[in-house]
C-alpha cells in the first residue's frame, strides 16, 4: 500500500495531544512492516480517534469491533481481502476465538482447519487494536505486540480542547 508516515500524520493533525504516540504510529504504518499496535486506556481518551483517522489513510483496511465480531467472520475477510491493516477496537471484548485468529495473523498466516474446510494463507497484515485494560489477555498475546502506548484520561480542560477540535472538524 502506498501510506506514508506524513499521510498517516497528516489524517490524525486533528487529534489533540498524543504528539509522540502519533509520530511512532505513523512511523510504524509507513513502514509497511507487521509491526503491531495495542493501545491501552480509559474511554474516551483518543485511542479510537487515532484509529480512525490512520485508517483513512490507509487504503485496503479493516475495522472491527470488540464483542460484535467473530472469528469466523474476521477470518473470511482475511482471507478474502488480506488488508494491510486490521483494527480492531475494544479487543478486550472480543471472544478467545477471535484473539486466536489475531496470534496467527500477527504471525504472518492464518490456518483453517475445519469440517469440509481447510485453507492457508499468508498475510502481511499489520494489527491496531485499543482496549480499556489489559487485565483480560494472557501473557503470550501481550508479548506479540512491538508499541504499547498507554492513554491517560483527559483533564477538564484538556476534554474542553479536544471536543472543541472534534466539533470543528
Amino acid at each position: 500500500y502506498n501510506a506514508t508516515a506524513d499521510d498517516v500524520l497528516k489524517a490524525m493533525e486533528w487529534i489533540v495531544g498524543f504528539e509522540d504516540i502519533k509520530k511512532q504510529m505513523a512511523y510504524m504504518v509507513g513502514k509497511r512492516e507487521r509491526g503491531h499496535i495495542l493501545m491501552m486506556g480509559p474511554p474516551a481518551s483518543g485511542k479510537s480517534a487515532l484509529m480512525d483517522a490512520t485508517r483513512q489513510a490507509v487504503p485496503n483496511s479493516y475495522m472491527a469491533f470488540g464483542n460484535r465480531t467473530s472469528a469466523a467472520g474476521v477470518a473470511d475477510m482475511l482471507f478474502q481481502k488480506k488488508p494491510h491493516v486490521l483494527f480492531i477496537d475494544e479487543v478486550e471484548k472480543c471472544g478467545k476465538d477471535l484473539r486466536e485468529v489475531m496470534l496467527g495473523v500477527m504471525e504472518g498466516e492464518i490456518i483453517e482447519t475445519k469440517s469440509q474446510k481447510i485453507r492457508a494463507t499468508n498475510l502481511n497484515t499489520q494489527v491496531i487494536a485499543a482496549c480499556n485494560s489489559y487485565d483480560k489477555f494472557k501473557p503470550e498475546f501481550l508479548s506479540r505486540w512491538a508499541f504499547k502506548p498507554i492513554f491517560p484520561g483527559y483533564t477538564r480542560n484538556e476534554f474542553i480542547e479536544v471536543t472543541i477540535a472534534y466539533l470543528k472538524r
